[in-house]
């Protein structure tokens, strides 16, 4: 009998909790009917370090909110990796690990695909070439002070305001325990996601003014007590 990998258990953990998530290589989605979506970047202007610098404290407060020093976390980080991806919004080569101090139970998934491209040469023609894509699903538990989680929700602040170092690869942080999942997607926001209303109900209470207003009517609903 095979001993389960940790990326197993994980997406078994996933499937319990969060059942709206899709774990395929190819996609990586945590997903749940309870979530919360928090406005980081309020309108400051793009491309600017003063955009940077207070979303990155908005997604720190939200993150000391979920974690404690001691907590046990999954980390799940997805990424691509083709001359397409890499050459668009690249992103500092190995700053993301070394983020992390001794990764337990590190698992990798892979997978590869080809998709098809038209580019234009230098005579000006244009031909299609095919690219190979390998997806990687990677997987470990830390604490939470063994993160170095403000320079990660930092560097994917920098990303696509062309700052360095810079994050592109998607991150989740989930809280074993709690069973509360937290996502920055850029500077814009980030996602938390619970298994059930109660799990999250005292950041929708807390930080009520930092939620999306496009959601707001939904999280309302779901969340506000009479």
């Amino acid at each position: 009998m095979f001993e389960k990998s940790g990326h197993d258990i994980f997406r078994e953990y996933v499937k319990a909790n969060f059942p709206l998530s899709d774990m395929s290589l190819f996609e990586t989605l945590l997903d749940s009917e309870f979530h919360l979506r928090f406005e980081l970047g309020d309108g400051l202007k793009n491309g600017t370090k003063k955009r940077v610098v207070y979303s990155t404290t908005k997604a720190t407060t939200i993150f000391e909110e979920i974690f404690s020093p001691e907590d046990e976390v999954w980390v799940l980080i997805s990424s691509k990796d083709c001359r397409p991806c890499n050459d668009f919004l690249p992103q500092t080569k190995g700053y993301l690990l070394k983020q992390f101090a001794h990764p337990e139970g590190l698992s990798t998934a892979t997978c590869s695909d080809i998709t098809s491209m038209e580019i234009e040469e230098d005579n000006g023609r244009r031909k299609l070439v095919n690219y190979t894509t390998r997806h990687t699903q990677t997987v470990f538990s830390q604490q939470t002070r063994q993160v170095r989680y403000r320079n990660i929700l930092a560097g994917i602040a920098n990303h696509e305001m062309g700052f360095d170092p810079s994050i592109g690869d998607p991150v989740y942080f989930v809280h074993k325990a709690n069973r509360i999942a937290y996502h920055m997607y850029d500077d814009r926001g980030c996602l938390v996601l619970g298994p059930d209303r109660e799990a999250i109900q005292f950041l929708y209470t807390k930080y009520n003014d930092w939620l999306v207003d496009y959601h707001r009517p939904y999280y309302d609903a779901v969340f506000k007590t009479s």
